[in-house]
């Protein structure tokens, strides 16, 4: 299911099955973001202070000079 803005905009399958999803985000988001490198609209080798992101009080200092091909398989990146 895929749903945008509050609105099913697909969905597949049994939608009312419950599947464990525990490790899915992280190669979700690597997916998402290969679509913004291979286009050029990401540069992995700037930092997430360099793009801008902004990230939760509890990420280090360090943790935003982290460049973002290092972030996106980290488990807690």
């Amino acid at each position: 299911m895929i749903v945008d803005k509050g609105q099913v905009v697909a969905q597949w399958g049994d939608v009312t099955k419950r599947v464990k999803l525990s490790s899915m985000r992280k190669s979700l988001v690597s997916a998402l973001y290969g679509i913004y490198v291979q286009e050029g609209r990401v540069d992995l080798s700037k930092t997430l202070e360099q793009l801008n992101i902004e990230a939760p009080r509890v990420f280090r200092r360090l943790q935003l000079l982290r460049v973002i091909h290092r972030v996106l398989p980290d488990p807690e990146g």
